[in-house]
């Protein structure tokens, strides 16, 4: 009997080694996931920079992208925006549901409107970009209802 215990007690431990193992390797260390690029009706966009990592890698990304939002409440504290939306005079260019608390958006030089939501609240900018990357930062007034402030 103590020599099949041993053996369970070694197949159990070497599972659960194995299984760390693939969860470090899938990067499943409990931070946020890194950034990527992503496409919305042939728009690329980066949504993210919620850890120190992921800020400094979207740092690294910005010169390809035309417009940088950074969304932040009253108190300076980074948000995630419950909804972006990018539109310009022939229509809308970009709809993203659960943007930031980074949003890099590479546009083509022209004016546009942005829409954020956040708490229920719906907000509009006027921004025009041109070459380099032009930067808004938000910040709420208003905490969403039933919330201290930030996600």
């Amino acid at each position: 009997m103590n020599h099949a215990f041993r053996l369970v007690s070694t197949l159990v431990v070497a599972i659960l080694a194995a299984g760390a193992a693939i969860a470090q390797a899938a990067g499943d260390d409990g931070a946020p996931p890194m950034p990527r690029v992503q496409s919305y009706a042939g728009v690329d966009y980066v949504s993210g920079g919620a850890g120190e990592e992921a800020r400094t890698a979207m740092a690294q990304m910005q010169p390809a992208f035309a417009l940088r939002l950074v969304f932040s409440d009253r108190t300076g504290e980074y948000i995630v925006a419950d909804h972006v939306g990018v539109k310009n005079g022939a229509g809308s260019v970009l709809d993203v549901d659960k943007a930031g608390p980074l949003l890099l958006v590479k546009l083509a030089p022209g004016r546009y409107t942005v829409d954020a939501t956040y708490g229920g609240h719906i907000e509009s900018r006027n921004v025009e970009v041109g070459r380099g990357t032009r930067t808004v930062n938000w910040s709420w007034p208003v905490a969403p209802s039933g919330s201290g402030g930030s996600d």
